[in-house]
């Protein structure tokens, strides 16, 4: 019998065989047949990675490293355990950047393994894997994080290079904060006679201010007969927190960075560039900018909206049933959405300028104003209910940065550490700046989170009644480059920036509604 089907249900055919064998998202050679393969292929849905491995991709999303990233540790995964089995380990180093709740995908992966190694394994975009045999660094009960093998935090700070604390100053100061106990250190030191390590992890400790563990580790390895000398590995300036005990790596990480950015903000944003406005001409200007800003926010992440779309929404003429009428379902639930969340957000702003904490405002009133955003889509009927439920349960990626927001399951305790950064913040600019760009950092939200960012940003500077700041839809290139830097680098300085020439941009405003 002839067969009829169209060569987009071939293709979807093809597609479903596709998903049974590339579990992740990374296809292994051999699982399709060379037709379904070369279709699939051809059709856009597979990359190659190395000789006989992909990852499945999207013909319509745009190509660059983001795909890659999304499938970074699937593939890591996938082949170290087919090359060796469960004889390999993460090395030491290596170990404590997953344990550290890494941001950015490392640009080299360093294994151990119970097997002679070859050379260095090269991947996409100037990334690679390196491994070497060493028995004696695999451990006999290795934890599992995205799916790879790496030493307990205990045995890789016990193993960790000098180079470890000057080339990643800051993930090394974070797990150590987060050590709630050295024991457990102290007994991979004492099994492997490591006094050299010792030394250094004494020296690391003690530049963090935790005196008491730094003197423990000295005294346990010379009672033990080891002659210890102290050395501070760090080269550049690390913050010190002391014995302040942190939940987590990733709690401790927060910290660190707002105490290391701090400084750079404060030098960037001076006082008197600023126009602090009387309640009535805030509340004024707010009401004048609302179209405005609700037009350059919504433009920013690709929404298409315009002001006869924004006022339709404002007016309440917006109709499900008749969006016929409007560009775009998306865009104008978006737009219905921003309103919403809008409304919520001046609730915020009367608290905070009725003398209220404005870290503790955005604390109880974000979940609002996300829920807000998208119960438009929700009464729509384009999304279920338990979107509106709270944090993400997922990993997500920003399309086309080299930043990977925290884990799932780290959001939780990293928006607390956020939240009560932001309360404990005395300076306006600070909570502004910083606020706005931490958000982003965790991205706590699947979705929304540009827009909660602006939002929470003017709710901080509304605390000293700073002026409402648009960030303009024509300088987005410059404001996705900053907070890029930002995360990627950890240099907040052009961020700072661009959110000061932003409010200066909005202050020179007269007349919003005619820009």
């Amino acid at each position: 019998m002839r067969d009829r089907k169209t060569p987009n249900e071939r293709l979807a055919e093809s597609l479903e065989r596709l998903q049974q064998c590339a579990p992740g998202g990374i296809y292994r050679s051999g699982g399709l047949s060379q037709r379904d393969f070369k279709r699939v292929s051809q059709a856009g849905y597979l990359q190659e990675i190395i000789k006989g491995w992909y990852h499945l991709s999207n013909p319509m999303a745009p190509p660059g490293v983001t795909l890659w990233h999304g499938h970074y540790w699937g593939f890591l995964s996938a082949y170290l355990a087919e090359r060796y089995g469960d004889d390999y380990c993460l090395a030491a180093d290596t170990s404590l950047l997953v344990h550290s709740g890494l941001t950015a995908v490392p640009t080299e992966i360093v294994v151990v393994t119970a097997v002679a190694s070859g050379n260095r394994l090269e991947l996409p975009y100037g990334h690679g894997l390196v491994s070497y045999k060493d028995m004696q660094s695999l451990p006999s009960n290795p934890e599992i994080v995205n799916g790879l093998r790496i030493m307990p935090l205990p045995m890789a700070l016990a193993r960790s290079s000098e180079g470890f604390f000057r080339r990643q100053p800051l993930d090394a100061a974070a797990l150590l904060q987060s050590i709630q106990d050295p024991s457990q250190i102290l007994r991979e030191l004492l099994d492997r006679g490591a006094p050299v390590y010792a030394g250094r992890l004494a020296g690391a400790f003690r530049r963090l201010g935790k005196e008491d563990f730094a003197n423990r580790v000295l005294d346990t390895m010379r009672s033990a007969g080891y002659e210890v000398t102290e050395n501070d590995p760090f080269e550049s300036p690390v913050p010190t927190l002391g014995n302040l005990r942190m939940r987590s790596p990733y709690a401790a990480r927060l910290r660190l960075l707002w105490e290391t950015m701090r400084p750079a903000v404060l030098q960037n944003i001076p006082a008197n560039t600023l126009k602090v406005l009387p309640a009535a001409d805030y509340w004024e200007r707010v009401e004048a900018l609302q179209s405005f800003d609700a037009y350059h926010s919504l433009s920013i992440e690709g929404f298409r909206v315009d002001n006869a779309l924004i006022e339709k929404v404002r007016s309440n003429a917006f109709d499900p049933a008749k969006l016929d009428e409007d560009r775009a379902l998306a865009d104008a639930l978006a737009a219905r959405g921003y309103w919403e969340s809008f409304q919520r957000v001046r609730e915020s702003l009367k608290e905070v300028l009725a003398g209220a904490n404005a870290g503790e405002v955005a604390r109880n009133h974000h979940s609002g104003w996300y829920r807000g955003l998208f119960e438009p889509a929700v009464r729509a009927g384009l999304l279920g209910s338990g979107d509106l439920a709270g944090y993400r349960n997922h990993q997500v990626y920003i399309n086309g940065s080299q930043h990977i927001p925290l884990p799932a399951h780290a959001v939780t305790d990293a928006m607390e550490t956020f939240f009560d950064l932001l309360a404990e913040e005395p300076e306006v600019f600070v909570r502004a700046v910083l606020g706005h760009f931490f958000f982003v950092f965790i991205h706590p939200y699947g979705d929304g989170n540009g827009r909660l960012a602006r939002f929470l940003m003017n709710v901080m500077l509304a605390g000293k009644g700073l002026p409402w700041t648009v960030v303009h839809l024509e300088d987005r290139a410059r404001y996705m480059s900053a907070l890029e830097t930002a995360s990627t680098q950890g240099e907040i300085t052009p961020f700072a920036r661009f959110i000061r020439e932003q409010m200066e941009k909005t202050l020179r405003n007269d007349n919003p509604q005619s820009m």
